[in-house]
């Protein structure tokens, strides 16, 4: 509690107070990139244009240092930025670790990769917050953002997931869905 209150008023703080180049406080949240390899080539996104050869996983030693030393004060991580989280090993072991050190985790996926084991999987795991990028309204607008995918796969992915949740509050889920079909 002693935290949110602080991180709420570091957060005005900075909203409203003079520009810095340094802040005197730590953050609240963290953004970690536990891979940025990806398995679509998406029109839209950088990462598309990264070489396989410069892309990675982090290791686990490194993750549990960044959580161990950011639980003090740091609310929210979010595991994800270019990469998709689905393909690190273990991201499942991530999640409920940052979880268990006081973090309300989020992730963004593009849910291909979800299956059956892997939606169980995401839910055992304590996750707070799911986000899945569904851009299109239809197989065609779908399939030529999401190069690599398949429409009714990921689709199938969704709601498999969204039925094996059930009533369950915990993963938060959010449906993005970007493009217009056209």
């Amino acid at each position: 509690m002693l935290r949110d209150v602080r991180n709420l008023l570091n957060s005005l703080r900075f909203a409203f107070g003079s520009p810095q180049e340094h802040v005197p406080y730590p953050p609240a949240a963290l953004w970690i990139e536990v891979t940025n390899r990806c398995n679509l080539r998406c029109v839209m996104c950088a990462n598309s244009l990264v070489e396989k050869s410069n892309t990675g996983f982090m290791e686990w030693e490194l993750f549990r240092k960044i959580v161990d030393e950011a639980s003090e004060y740091a609310t929210t991580a979010f595991l994800f930025l270019g990469g998709e989280p689905l393909l690190h090993r273990d991201i499942f072991r991530m999640i409920a670790y940052a979880e268990n050190r006081g973090m309300k985790v989020r992730l963004h996926t593009n849910a291909t990769l979800l299956d059956e084991d892997k939606a169980r999987k995401l839910i055992a795991s304590g996750l707070s917050l799911i986000s899945f990028s569904f851009d299109g309204y239809d197989k065609e607008s779908y399939e030529k953002v999401r190069v690599g995918a398949k429409f009714e796969r990921t689709l199938e992915n969704v709601r498999r997931f969204l039925e094996i949740k059930g009533n369950s509050k915990k993963p938060y889920t959010i449906l993005h869905r970007g493009v217009r079909g056209g």
